[in-house]
């Protein structure tokens, strides 16, 4: 299974932090939409992290069973 971590913002508005989910052979791209469509994310602005790296919510790359995603809005601080 998948961990996929929400973080600030986007945690509020899918109304958890963390899930573990079955997402193998499924690109970070579809995945995205998919959360957007269903949570109206394309409201908000946020990076996607896969495995502790920033990648663009446009990508190809297949989300294995064992990766981490996570969804990570602006932070601010001082």
């Amino acid at each position: 299974m998948a961990m996929v971590n929400f973080f600030g913002v986007i945690a509020e508005v899918v109304s958890k932090n963390q899930m573990e989910l079955d997402l193998d052979s499924i690109s970070v791209d579809d995945f995205v939409s998919q959360l957007e469509a269903k949570h109206d994310l394309n409201r908000f602005e946020f990076k996607v992290v896969l495995n502790k790296r920033i990648v663009s919510k446009n990508s190809t790359t297949l989300i294995k069973k064992c990766d981490e995603i996570a969804f990570l809005p602006p932070f601010a601080g001082g």
